[in-house]
């Protein structure tokens, strides 16, 4: 239970990073590998914890069609 409440505050601090909910997960599955969790997971969790999650995708903008 110690190791997943420490994975949870390092989601914290990595969202507070501005990291992407994928990213999250590649790091986190580095440093508690016997708790791994998927990035929709990480996307979950936050969305509990009163935050906002990010995907990696919902970053990019979209440009003006009339430049293509």
């Amino acid at each position: 239970m110690v190791t997943i409440k420490a994975r949870d505050e390092r989601m914290l601090v990595l969202y507070e990073e501005g990291k992407s909910n994928e990213v999250i997960q590649v790091i986190l599955a580095t440093e508690f590998p016997k708790n791994i969790i998927t990035a929709r997971t990480v996307a979950e969790k936050l969305w509990k914890m009163g935050k906002k999650a990010h995907s990696e995708g919902s970053e990019a903008k979209e440009g003006d069609p009339s430049e293509s």
